[in-house]
């Protein structure tokens, strides 16, 4: 699966070839967004990457979830480069 986290903090995930704003599955009509308590940070470290040689992102969402993404972009860090100079 195909993932981001957008310049805005909100997840997008690849439906059909596009890039899709999630919404919550917690909520009705909120976005999926990294300022929720239960948005965890993109992880690359985990036992499944080190054992199989797999480049597999984790990311925790609500209700106790996690999303395996074989490609991830986080563009969080692109934005507050660019913000900071």
């Amino acid at each position: 699966m195909k993932g981001k986290i957008n310049e805005k903090g909100m997840l997008c995930i690849e439906r059909t070839g596009v890039m899709i704003e999630m919404s919550c599955p917690g909520s009705d009509g909120c976005e999926c967004m990294h300022f929720c308590p239960h948005f965890g940070e993109p992880d690359t470290s985990s036992l499944m990457n080190r054992v199989e040689g797999l480049h597999i992102t984790q990311l925790q969402i609500c209700q106790n979830r996690t999303l395996l993404f074989t490609e991830f972009t986080d563009e969080r860090k692109k934005n507050l480069a660019s913000d900071s100079e």
